[in-house]
């Protein structure tokens, strides 16, 4: 029976490539340092701790680590739904107690939620962006390019699926606001009528309705206070509308 896979964390996985570049930075400055100030001992140190590290990175399921980020997820979404229980709870009750505030409160549950998936999306840029620094470091020192490449490539595409579904779900929670902005619009100033930009007539209509409330007696003022008037002598497009004042 195969003894199940030790879990690893994703803050132990990012400590590990942070330890493995930090060893590599090290490992570049004994060898361009002169030779007289060139440790030996602790090169091999260096290096023997920089292959353990890779080893050990090499050895955890990506699928783990798929499920470990999924898991995060889970618990950020449950901790957000009770949060924002907690948040309606009490603004139902502010709500009672002081019936005529118009303040709404700040949603804390969004911003944080926004400020997570911000995190995890330069955390994800971040580690793609070191491990392509690897590669040209391993190269550039003469090193096996692609034994690297080979080993990393588990963690790249974990990565990169991490920096993909962050992506989609900023672009999911931007639709979302967009298109409660356009409830709120239709709530507001009702349904959008396209064919009244080009109805002369229909237009006509939307302007008087606003002036019979915006002045009094239900009578709209032909020229509003504000407006700025028309030249003396309109152009041919604008005679037709010119109003007759004898």
């Amino acid at each position: 029976m195969t003894p199940p896979h030790k879990k690893h964390r994703l803050s132990e996985v990012k400590a590990k490539l942070q330890q493995v570049i930090s060893s590599l930075g090290q490992l570049e400055q004994q060898s361009s340092g002169a030779g007289r100030d060139f440790d030996v001992h602790r090169a091999e140190e260096l290096q023997r701790s920089t292959a353990t590290l890779l080893d050990e990175l090499d050895q955890i399921p990506a699928q783990q680590v798929v499920d470990e980020q999924k898991q995060r997820k889970r618990r950020r979404r449950l901790n957000r739904r009770s949060q924002k229980r907690v948040i309606r709870a009490t603004v139902e009750s502010e709500a009672a107690e002081q019936k005529f505030s118009i303040e709404p409160p700040r949603n804390t549950a969004l911003e944080e939620a926004k400020h997570i998936s911000l995190r995890k999306q330069r955390d994800a840029a971040s580690i793609l962006e070191t491990f392509d620094l690897l590669e040209k470091l391993c190269e550039s020192r003469g090193g096996d390019k692609a034994a690297l490449c080979q080993k990393l490539t588990h963690m790249r595409l974990v990565w990169r699926r991490v920096q993909e579904e962050t992506q989609a779900g900023h672009v999911k929670e931007s639709k979302k606001m967009a298109s409660l902005e356009s409830q709120w619009k239709t709530v507001f100033f009702g349904q959008s009528l396209p064919s009244a930009k080009f109805n002369k007539g229909k237009f006509l209509e939307i302007r008087s309705t606003w002036d019979s409330y915006i002045s009094y007696c239900g009578r709209g003022s032909s020229i509003p206070r504000g407006w700025v008037l028309p030249p003396t002598n309109p152009t041919a497009q604008w005679i037709p509308y010119r109003l007759s004042l004898s």
